[in-house]
């Protein structure tokens, strides 16, 4: 036993010790090459850094998952409409049932969104996300506050003192971290608060919320399927799976619809993870793309290191059979080669690892204009570093591991009588040539995706928005229902609001909108007088905006026929609304619009029929629901109703100035406060940067894609540069005897960049096909761009026809450069 020990600690002493020598050998001789191995280096740092962008995003925003105990375990629960599969919130009676019936879920909880005005007398009024969640949501999170209490049972239905929970953000930032905030009392939404509890730092949930409130709903008060739509989370038992939880929920749903089919008839239930929830399908489509580019920059990026160790291995051909001349086995020469591989590996993924760095918190800045769960943050974690450590040995093993074998498969005896110093038997023209292939496939293949992303920000960039963004303000007011419990109180803030906006110093015109153009779709059903509609799936559907006279000057816009709204289309007069070309030209495409009623919603409408007084030019109407991915394929049509006849509780504030837009900012705040003095004034910016904000996903995927087709572009420009010039030097006495039996220096030019320009054409019509197949995920996220746009394709062909021939244009005028008599005398 003790000699079985001590001969295994000795072979292992003896491995490291020469792995050590094989460290300090391959690096000195590394060093005797500083060009090629910084090259190495670099090259590896690349595809490194652009990975570990890419895993860094994956792992941020689909594996990390909620930041609480077993988040994993936090599924969402939703109601379905069995017939087509839709979702649809539930209501507080099936909550109970479900919460008494099920085994599945330790919790079942609830709540609702509910932002909140906090209105101190210290300090000026604030908007905050807020939520009103059922008291055990806390207990399903299995999160405990920081200080204080989380809500009690009692506190659901709303019959006890109004309590709130703060955020620890809220608690720091408003109330300095004061500890004796808890049991004081605040203003919330214009009703008096106990604060009772702190929630740690970063806690956030259900997406980015600051304040909690109790869900104040009993299910006593309120007619089964009635009250307010909840959303629905549970924490699964630990030996229970989401599809196990998912049929008991469906057998209670069946045994609800048999019990109450007025309100529960064909209605089923849907379990998923509570991350996967708000991760839409544009997301994960787009990082998947972004992860097969990522890989086709690491795969470039070993085949140039694995060029270029090729080449080191050609010229040190002779080294290699001398040593294998001596004694060396084979696979201790392999052992050496795979050591220099590797110390190129890790210094180029500590290269990669900074550079992952600074394109992250690049990316991070992008992030911080998007309004995105709280969960999601994209940063080098030890994760991702464990990951970039695997990668960079995995690329290491690649990048050498062919190298290696093939360096040391030579007839050591035809080497060593080879008086130029390189082996002969050294054949590795074909298998560089198809790295080199390989290499522009998948540069081509990047390129396609980079240049649908950059014509997508084309596109936008030169769309005709049909409105005016400069020297627009813009900012948010929402009116509180119990200091505005009706449409007659919310219209005198309002009307007041806009008598002292447009007598601001500085300000041109104003006006209110419910949603500022190109930053919101709000499609609505509606019917046109006179048309028959056989079902309520056949009413067709439009934007809709409500605005108040003033808009479309404050925006720079011409009414084309009929007139503007006026203070006469209040409530009590002909309701009325304005169309824009779109929705004229479709629906009223056999004559004038003007005259002609509409009415909102389908056959059961209650509302009342408007007339159409007006006709503008189509205002972009753009989606702000994920950067503006969805724009591209919104419903062109669209009409506006008078603010005064369809009153709303939130609105925007837009005013025209004759300067800087945000220098009024105070003023515009001092005119809110004015008349209500906890009412905050939020999201104040100019037009143009609320705009960016809402299409923040064409300049961020625009900038990823062009980034990596960038450096795919570049390594297969360096790779195939290193391919034809290593191919001139292998044929420098074959291109001295064309050109000592007559070949003129053209011919020989000629010669070499046919060769390059082959392997060009045929990575490229591989790579065609490739980014054929890449640009249909794209469509999701692209912007009005034909995935087959010839413009793109013909742009690829032509940078990567160019690359190629600048890459092959100096070794091809070096093979005219040949000494003839050098060059016939070499052996």
């Amino acid at each position: 036993m003790s000699s079985t020990w001590y001969a295994t600690y000795g072979t292992a002493r003896r491995f490291v010790a020469d792995l050590f020598k094989d460290v300090r050998y391959g690096t000195r001789m590394l060093l005797k090459t500083p060009v090629v191995s910084l090259a190495a280096v670099l090259t590896i740092g690349l595809g490194i850094g652009g990975i570990a962008l890419v895993a860094a995003g994956v792992y941020g925003m689909m594996l990390r998952g909620l930041p609480v105990e077993d988040g994993d375990r936090v599924m969402r629960v939703y109601g379905t409409v069995v017939a087509t599969g839709e979702g649809r919130a539930i209501p507080i009676h099936d909550l109970v049932d479900w919460q008494a019936q099920q085994s599945s879920f330790e919790e079942l909880a609830a709540f609702l969104w509910a932002d909140v005005n906090l209105a101190d007398t210290e300090t000026h009024p604030q908007r905050y996300n807020g939520a009103r969640v059922t008291a055990n949501l806390f207990a399903a999170l299995n999160t405990q506050p920081l200080l204080g209490r989380v809500f009690r049972e009692e506190e659901n239905a709303g019959h006890t003192a109004p309590t709130i929970i703060l955020s620890y953000e809220v608690w720091r930032d408003r109330y300095g971290s004061d500890p004796d905030i808890l049991d004081k009392t605040i203003r919330a939404n214009g009703v008096p608060r106990t604060v009772v509890g702190i929630m740690p730092e970063e806690f956030r949930f259900p997406f980015d919320h600051d304040v909690w409130m109790p869900l104040g709903v009993d299910p006593r008060d309120v007619l089964r399927g009635r009250g307010p739509p909840m959303l629905v989370i549970g924490r699964l038992q630990k030996d229970v799976s989401a599809a196990q939880a998912q049929a008991q929920l469906e057998v209670i749903a069946s045994r609800l619809a048999t019990a109450y089919p007025e309100t529960n008839e064909g209605l089923g239930t849907a379990v998923r993870p509570y991350v996967d929830a708000f991760m839409p399908s544009e997301i994960t489509n787009i990082l998947w793309v972004e992860v097969a580019a990522a890989i086709g920059v690491l795969f470039i990026a070993c085949a140039n290191v694995a060029n270029l160790m090729l080449a080191r291995s050609a010229a040190r051909a002779k080294e290699m059979a001398i040593r294998t001349a001596v004694g060396a086995s084979r696979a201790r020469v392999i052992r050496q080669l795979l050591v220099e591989a590797t110390i190129v590996g890790v210094v180029g993924g500590i290269v990669g690892l900074v550079l992952a760095v600074v394109l992250t918190n690049r990316l991070r800045g992008m992030f911080e204009v998007i309004e995105k769960p709280y969960w999601l943050d994209i940063g080098i974690e030890i994760p991702i570093v464990l990951f970039i450590a695997a990668t960079t040995l995995i690329a290491s093993i690649a990048s050498g591991i062919v190298p290696a074998i093939k360096a040391t498969g030579i007839d050591v005896q035809e080497t060593l009588k080879d008086q130029s110093g390189a082996s002969s038997s050294l054949r590795m023209g074909r298998f560089s040539a198809g790295l080199v292939v390989t290499e522009i496939a998948l540069s081509c293949a990047l390129l396609v995706s980079a240049g649908i992303m950059i014509r997508s920000v084309m596109n936008f960039q030169s769309l005709d928005l049909g409105f005016e963004t400069a020297n627009v303000f813009t900012g948010r007011v929402a009116l509180i229902d119990t200091d505005y419990p009706d449409d007659q109180s919310r219209m005198r803030f309002y009307d007041e609001l806009l008598q002292r906006l447009v007598a601001l110093p500085g300000a041109d015109t104003a006006a209110l909108v419910d949603a500022l153009p190109a930053a919101a779709a709000r499609e609505t059903s509606f019917g046109i007088e006179g048309v028959p509609y056989l079902t309520d799936r056949d009413y067709p559907l439009a934007n809709r905006a409500t605005i108040t006279p003033g808009f479309f000057n404050t925006f720079g816009v011409e009414v084309r026929a009929g007139r503007d709204f006026s203070i006469q289309d209040r409530r009590g007069n002909q309701p009325v609304a304005i169309v824009n070309e779109s929705f004229r030209r479709r629906y009223f495409p056999e004559g004038d619009a003007l005259g002609r009623r509409l009415r909102v919603g389908r056959s059961d409408s209650q509302a009342e029929w408007r007339m159409v007084i007006g006709v503008v030019p189509d205002l972009y109407v753009g989606d702000g629901d994920l950067g503006g991915m969805r724009g591209g394929r919104v419903t062109p049509e669209q009409f506006y109703t008078p603010l005064a006849q369809s009153s709303r509780q939130t609105m925007w504030i837009v005013v025209k100035t004759f300067g800087d837009p945000l220098v009024i900012t105070p003023s515009v705040r001092d005119a809110v406060t004015g008349l209500d003095p906890n009412l905050p004034l939020y999201d104040a910016d100019s037009m143009e940067g609320a705009l960016r904000s809402v299409t923040w996903s064409f300049g961020m995927l625009g900038w990823t894609f062009s980034m990596f087709g960038a450096i795919a572009l570049l390594m297969a420009a360096v790779g195939l540069y290193g391919v034809i010039a290593s191919s001139v030097g292998r044929r420098r006495r074959e291109m001295g005897i064309r050109m000592a039996l007559g070949a003129y220096p053209n011919a020989i030019m000629t010669l070499v960049l046919g060769q390059g320009m082959k392997q060009i054409g045929i990575g490229m019509a591989i790579g065609l096909v490739l980014g054929a197949a890449i640009s249909r995920p794209l469509q999701l996220v692209s912007f009005r761009v034909n995935p087959n746009d010839p413009a793109v394709y013909g742009a690829v062909i032509l940078t990567l026809t160019l690359t190629g021939i600048l890459a092959c244009i100096i070794p091809a005028f070096r093979a005219t450069r040949v000494n003839v008599v050098d060059a016939v005398k070499a052996q």
